[in-house]
């Protein structure tokens, strides 16, 4: 008589088991339900490694709030506020009326659009105060480079002083209020100031210089046409448009808040601006938590895997062992001896 056979032999890897959860359930689970073993067993992990896995955050968050508080170099930012004026705008407001009409005079020479057209000229005004000429043109000028680079002032390149100039300068439109708000960042908070001044009265002298420059260009080629032209109501027009050019050259030379009106000059907080010592000690402190729990989660998981690998093996080896012997006892050769048959039945029986 066969005696009965021990529980689980024969069975698949992870029979007896719940499937392949391993925690000795008689029935097999649902996905979800082993999702949610599988995630039980991992947070009993983590759980049993809280203290380590705590502590090493809060001194991690600590250790960078204390260094960026006490040891980082603090950057103060200095800021003004202006408002942009169309160019068009404000020298007809202060000449009169135009006789041409419409667009016509330097809004129409300098293509910028209507009076009132002050979103345009803010984009303007930025593009002009982030290119190349004026951030080079600014610092050679005014000898910045030493004071931004340092020990690289004597090697660094013009193109590196223009990237240098613009990582620190940014500015902010508000189309609300037409306000344009400009930016810059350095170590010591006058010279912050002082250096965002010269960005207002750099930007202030380029703008109106073209403006000179282009009033001077239109009087001349209007005298020109004067000299040309034989028709005396035609020369009176065009003596009148040429007043009106050389006016617009005198008030843009004189006038103190050309281009745009300061709203508030360069200030500087008494707080630095960064680096925040409360959002870094934050961030870092969960990177150092989500590195420590990935770690503990990931070993766990391969030893897991290691171990479910270690049993397929083991149960492949018995399975090819069983096979293995009954193919000799349902083939036995003629000349097999009787220990050799008895054996065989008895590791038949034992199996």
């Amino acid at each position: 008589m066969k005696p009965p056979e021990k529980a689980g032999a024969g069975a698949p890897p992870g029979a007896g088991r719940g499937g392949a959860n391993g925690y000795g359930h008689a029935y097999s689970l649902s996905e979800s339900q082993h999702a949610a073993v599988e995630l039980l067993r991992y947070w009993s992990v983590l759980w049993r490694r809280r203290w380590l896995i705590g502590g090493l955050t809060i001194a991690v968050a600590l250790g960078v709030g204390l260094y960026l508080r006490l040891g980082a170099v603090k950057w103060y930012r200095a800021m003004a506020i202006v408002t942009p004026v169309a160019l068009g705008e404000e020298l007809d407001s202060q000449i009169g009326e135009n006789p041409l009409g419409g667009m016509s005079g330097l809004g129409a020479l300098f293509g910028v659009g209507g009076p009132g057209d002050n979103v345009v000229t803010a984009e303007r005004y930025i593009a002009i105060m982030q290119s190349y000429n004026f951030g080079v043109g600014l610092a050679r000028r005014n000898a910045l480079t030493p004071a931004l680079a340092g020990a690289r002032a004597a090697t660094i390149t013009p193109w590196q002083v223009h990237m240098l100039m613009n990582a620190r300068f940014s500015t902010a439109y508000d189309y609300r209020t037409g306000n344009l708000t400009l930016y810059f960042l350095d170590p010591r908070p006058a010279q912050a100031r002082a250096i965002l001044g010269l960005y207002l009265q750099s930007l202030r002298d380029q703008l109106r210089g073209e403006v000179t420059q282009t009033a001077s260009a239109a009087a001349r080629s209007l005298q020109g046409e004067i000299n040309r032209t034989p028709d005396a109501l035609l020369q009176n027009q065009l003596y009148e448009l040429m007043a009106r050019q050389l006016q617009r050259e005198k008030l843009a030379q004189v006038q103190a808040d050309f281009a745009f009106k300061v709203v508030e000059p360069p200030v500087v907080p008494d707080h630095y601006y960064r680096p925040s010592a409360r959002g870094q000690a934050t961030l870092w402190g969960l990177v150092t938590l989500g590195l420590l729990s990935g770690f503990f989660i990931a070993r766990e998981w391969l030893a897991a895997a290691r171990s479910h690998l270690a049993a397929d093996e083991f149960a492949a080896r018995g399975t090819a062992a069983r096979n293995a012997t009954e193919q000799d006892a349902a083939a036995p050769d003629a000349g097999q001896s009787p220990a050799r048959a008895i054996e065989i039945m008895r590791r038949e029986f034992s199996a």
